[in-house]
């Protein structure tokens, strides 16, 4: 009965962990500035403050990250390289005959159907992931002004769909130019990227490619074992 208990008290404890992670959003926050130097921030809240992902950077070798759970900082640890082991030589003739029990069917990636589900896929992460606000203040020129008027004018075709947010460009016709400083904030919630990721799954032409893996690799399996001695 112990161990029932035990065990019922750590289900739940995981469920409830599982639902925390799946509702309570993470809030995100980026931020850079460039003029005279150039500087890059971001932040990422979850817990409601409780836990917080830092980053900055200067420079590429000034880069900065730190961590923090309620308070106490958590220093994050470079991973252990470890240590190659020398390669064994293998028979080409094996590799071969191991991609031909492997053969995938590149054609299924190229159904029309599944192109479809795809961008439908990213339309819907995108959607979700949109910043809540967005501001970007600068000038931008390019050492043709021929690359300046087509960018400005790929800009303008843009602005309707980015008239909510704060955006003042000026285009620079004279001289290579590149500054300004903007910050973008939103926030993401883990289980409807989870369900947008479960819809993809179950689409038809997913079904068929995750079928065909899986008939491939029973097929491999059955060729290492008959290759066993």
């Amino acid at each position: 009965m112990i161990l029932i208990s035990i065990f019922s008290t750590l289900m739940i404890f995981l469920l409830i962990l599982m639902l925390t992670v799946c509702i309570i959003p993470f809030e995100y926050a980026f931020s850079g500035d460039k003029h005279e130097t150039c500087f890059l921030e971001g932040k990422i809240i979850w817990l409601f403050g409780g836990f917080k992902g830092l980053i900055s950077m200067e420079s590429p070798q000034r880069v900065s990250f730190s961590l923090q759970l309620f308070g106490f900082h958590l220093s994050p640890q470079n991973p252990r390289q470890e240590k190659q082991k020398p390669k064994k030589k293998k028979d080409p003739s094996i590799k071969q005959e191991k991609k031909k029990a492997r053969g995938f069917d590149a054609s299924l990636l190229l159904d029309r159907r599944l192109f479809e589900v795809l961008c439908r896929f990213v339309a819907d992460v995108l959607k979700h992931m949109k910043p809540q606000a967005f501001l970007l203040h600068g000038s931008i020129g390019f050492d043709d002004p021929y690359h300046t008027g087509v960018f400005w004018g790929g800009l303008n075709i843009l602005y309707p769909l980015l008239k909510n947010f704060d955006i003042q460009i000026v285009p620079i016709f004279h001289e290579k130019k590149l500054e300004g400083n903007f910050a973008v904030q939103g926030r993401i919630v883990i289980g409807v990227l989870i369900l947008l990721v479960i819809k993809l799954l179950l689409s038809k032409p997913s079904r068929n490619i995750i079928i065909h893996l899986i008939k491939n690799k029973v097929a491999y399996r059955q060729f290492v074992f008959a290759r066993k001695p």
